[in-house]
């Protein structure tokens, strides 16, 4: 898979937390942001 924007990035990323079960809020505290700034990151 050949990722070309920013959007195709953040679809690749938001289906890998899906298949892995990580939860969004556990991710946005290990990073230190809030889980809305995650989404926003996220395009969600």
């Amino acid at each position: 898979m050949v990722i070309k924007t920013n959007q195709e990035l953040a679809q690749a990323v938001n289906e890998i937390i899906l298949q892995s079960g990580i939860k969004k809020t556990f991710i946005s505290e290990k990073l230190g942001i809030s889980r809305q700034a995650l989404d926003k990151l996220l395009d969600k």
